[in-house]
């Protein structure tokens, strides 16, 4: 017994946060001992510590921080709530690197990607599926963009939403609520097109009958673009009354990429090159179209 005048210290006894050794070990208020408070590394003294915790009487060490969070402890000026900077690094934790808006583009472009078809409706049917084709082609897009928003060089600052990123169906109407609801600034559909065999082949893009002049021009360039690096036949631009043309409320387009039913255009849609190509093409007609350069991040 360490403290004979005292009858909670003794061997044995259960260590609490109160400057005494309770167990006679010689060790006052260890970690662990009953009371004690998490604290959290941190290295670099922040004030935000690392997910490396002990639960002590009080903070010692590296471990003073009361908050944890930190996602770089060697570097004082990452930190949740610190501020983003163009600088290649996630300075506030949450994320993302160089989020819209700190890579000094003046406007976040907010586009919501439609990949066709899904799930339960495989849509045209050839030598490839048109379901898997546009998803894929989609979530290519979507990573452009999202290298594009990074990259400080060129391009432009994109806030990218889709319709579906997995192979779920998803309803016309919900996707056109989906879009409305988010208030996105353009709305892409990718799709493929198949004639039954008949010989058909090429790009064609699609704005709504009584669409507006902006959707015109960024079904153009889209087309444009994505004839002309997969190398297919300029099929046109033209107008039809597509659900989820007519029912979106900020200018849309519609992608026919190629057949999945000729075998030529169906060999490139099956090459993951140049399904890369047809998001690129995409890509560019939409930096082509808001006026921020042609760039490929």
């Amino acid at each position: 017994d360490c403290d004979d005048g005292n009858s909670a210290a003794h061997p044995g006894a259960i260590e609490a946060c109160n400057g005494d050794d309770d167990d006679c070990d010689g060790v006052l208020d260890p970690e662990g001992s009953a009371g004690c408070t998490t604290w959290y590394q941190d290295a670099d003294g922040d004030g935000w510590g690392a997910p490396q915790a002990k639960c002590l009487c009080a903070p010692a060490g590296t471990y003073t921080a009361a908050k944890s969070g930190d996602c770089h402890d060697g570097n004082a000026s990452v930190h949740p709530q610190a501020a983003e900077t163009c600088n290649g690094s996630d300075d506030d934790c949450d994320g993302q690197t160089d989020p819209p808006g700190t890579c000094g583009s003046e406007t976040t472009y907010k586009v919501c990607l439609d990949p066709g078809h899904g799930g339960s409706d495989p849509g045209a049917v050839g030598y490839v599926v048109e379901k898997d084709v546009t998803l894929d082609i989609c979530l290519r897009l979507r990573d452009l963009l999202n290298q594009d928003t990074s990259n400080p060089a060129g391009g432009g600052a994109w806030k990218v939403y889709m319709t579906r990123d997995s192979d779920v169906y998803v309803s016309l109407q919900s996707r056109v609520d989906y879009a409305n609801s988010k208030g996105v600034d353009r709305f892409i559909s990718t799709h493929n097109n198949a004639c039954d065999y008949c010989g058909g082949h090429g790009t064609e893009t699609y704005w709504y009958t009584a669409g507006s002049a902006e959707s015109h021009d960024l079904a153009t360039r889209i087309q444009d673009r994505v004839h002309t690096l997969l190398g297919t036949q300029d099929r046109g631009v033209k107008q039809a009354n597509f659900y989820v043309l007519k029912y979106t409320s900020m200018p849309a387009v519609l992608v026919e990429v190629a057949f999945v039913d000729h075998p030529d255009d169906a060999a490139k849609l099956a090459d993951p090159s140049m399904r890369q190509q047809a998001a690129r093409g995409e890509m560019h007609g939409l930096q082509q179209h808001f006026g921020v350069g042609e760039f490929d991040p």
